[in-house]
């Protein structure tokens, strides 16, 4: 009696010690599964590719088209994988807004690309990378305009192929331009009755974007028949009427800004083009603007398909990720203008106001234009 009951004992014992060993082998299977699921995807790639149904942590892994989740530690590297690129993905893992950025921009005609110089998606990234200065000021102009994903696009193939990019930007800036005094004048009446437009706000800074990139991009392609339209920006500054707001009415983009690039133009022009008094006035502007303006400078800066911004704000905190990540991407070249005289004063207030020595400068292009038949002088 007493040997079956030691046995019936001994039985009870080795269940339980079996049970107990097949549910540890099932949570560590479920773990292991669970890791797996969550390391093994693929960025989706080809012309209909869409990344907003990503999940919304996922990151770029340590392969071309690995992803990861940021919560992933990197304990499965594949062999020959620095672990220096994968420390990098996760301190910097690829934002979704930029893949939607590039997603957009690439299915854009050049015609669309165009007409969205100006939205959210691009240039909120542009105007927000930029801690020291702000859209309009004359001088951070010159960076925010080449931080745009898709003025970087236009760049790219208007240098090739400029006849396809100068029309529609042509008409995009007289747009701009024919639209801005009804939005600044309605943006003042909306300001002084307390009302708040997100709507109104964002169609002012789609107009600001729009004319700030299209001059930038007209004097990159040496198009000289667009000094008349940027002519009209720079003369909003003249008008009397006051803005409801109180203030002065301006053109959507800085005329400060828009002087260095009319006077890159006039720099640029043909002489061969011009009739003997219009020479003379080139000259007089060239011996004038020699040495006061600064100089353009050439920066190196990502693709606008690329997968990164590298005016990106975790980059300032990483900046051994920066090296890390961009090392191998591709890049193009575009210049900087400085919008300032050679001794770094702007050539206008952040008023809009060009100062006086940029008066002297415009006055002489006026001359210069009217000589050459381009427009009246002011």
């Amino acid at each position: 009696m007493r040997t079956t009951k030691k046995r019936q004992l001994l039985l009870a014992i080795g269940a339980a010690t079996v049970g107990v060993a097949l549910l540890a082998l099932v949570v560590t299977i479920g773990n292991r599964s669970d890791q797996a699921s969550k390391t093994t995807r693929f960025l989706p790639e080809g012309p209909d590719a869409r990344f907003d149904t990503l999940p919304p942590r996922a990151i770029v892994g340590a392969t071309a088209g690995e992803l990861r989740l940021d919560t992933d530690p990197p304990t499965d590297v594949p062999l020959g994988v620095d672990n220096s690129l994968v420390e990098a993905n996760l301190a910097v893992p690829v934002h979704l807004w930029q893949l939607d950025r590039v997603r957009n921009i690439r299915g854009e005609t050049i015609e669309e690309v165009v007409q969205n110089l100006g939205h959210y998606d691009d240039c909120h990234l542009a105007t927000t990378s930029t801690p020291d200065g702000f859209l309009g000021d004359g001088m951070s102009d010159g960076t925010i305009v080449t931080r745009l994903f898709r003025v970087r696009r236009l760049l790219e193939v208007g240098r090739n192929d400029p006849d396809s990019v100068v029309p529609p930007l042509r008409r995009a800036f007289e747009s701009s331009l024919k639209d801005w005094p009804k939005l600044l004048a309605e943006t003042g009446r909306l300001m002084n009755e307390g009302i708040n437009s997100g709507k109104l706000f964002d169609d002012v800074l789609a107009a600001e974007v729009t004319a700030l990139a299209a001059t930038y991009l007209l004097a990159e392609f040496d198009d000289h028949a667009s000094l008349p339209i940027m002519k009209k920006n720079v003369e909003f500054v003249f008008a009397d009427s006051p803005t409801p707001a109180g203030g002065h009415f301006y053109g959507p983009a800085s005329p400060g800004f828009t002087l260095y690039c009319m006077c890159r133009l006039v720099s640029s022009f043909p002489i061969e083009r011009l009739n003997p008094e219009a020479r003379r006035l080139r000259k007089e502007f060239m011996r004038s603007a020699k040495g006061a303006l600064a100089e353009s400078q050439e920066i190196t800066v990502e693709r606008w398909d690329a997968k990164y911004d590298e005016s990106d704000v975790r980059f300032q905190i990483n900046p051994r990720a920066r090296t890390i990540l961009l090392a191998s991407t591709s890049k193009m070249k575009m210049l900087v203008y400085p919008g300032t005289f050679s001794d770094g004063t702007p050539l206008s207030t952040p008023a809009h106001h060009l100062h006086l020595k940029a008066l002297e400068l415009y006055g002489q292009i006026m001359a210069f234009m009217d000589s050459a038949g381009l427009c009246p002088a002011h």
